[in-house]
């Protein structure tokens, strides 16, 4: 849903931050708490009561959410995401994870992973390995954590059980 996909050309999630596809991206990078390096962790305070950066949180992950809702989803937000995580090498096989049928979830107003990005990642997948395509579901008003109404993805996610 919304993810990301590291490719030979991008092979890890800092490669796919930072590719040019992603420039329009919000990045909560002036929120960090803490040195990562030394926490080992991007530490991120989704209980600030700043004006500014609760704009800057909201803009990121659900600006057309109502402020109720979006303070509900940062109530259940991780605050530390390990770094490790994004510069690791995460890049799929094509003997292995091409195999597995893939479905990607394209949130059209995404504001971390821009969608341009997602459409390369999942371009460069789909070369990888081209007769195991991702079988993408487009969502183009929604947000990084989907719609507010989570009756369309519900029933995407419903058929993969299937």
């Amino acid at each position: 849903m919304a993810a990301f996909c590291p490719s030979r050309a991008l092979p890890t999630a800092d490669a796919c931050t930072a590719a040019p596809e992603n420039a329009n991206a919000v990045s909560p990078v002036e929120l960090t708490v803490g040195d990562p390096d030394q926490l080992g962790v991007l530490r991120l305070n989704f209980r600030t009561g700043d004006s500014r950066e609760l704009a800057l949180l909201k803009e990121m992950i659900c600006t057309d959410y109502p402020d109720d809702d979006f303070r509900r989803i940062l109530a259940g937000m991780q605050t530390d995401e390990p770094i490790a995580a994004y510069a690791g090498r995460a890049v799929g096989r094509a003997d292995s994870w091409g195999r597995i049928p893939r479905t990607y979830l394209r949130f059209g107003k995404d504001r971390t992973i821009a969608t341009a990005l997602q459409d390369r990642m999942v371009a460069e997948a789909d070369a990888l390995i081209p007769g195991n395509r991702f079988r993408v579901h487009n969502f183009p008003e929604a947000s990084h954590v989907g719609p507010l109404n989570p009756a369309s993805v519900t029933e995407v996610l419903d058929t993969l059980a299937a």
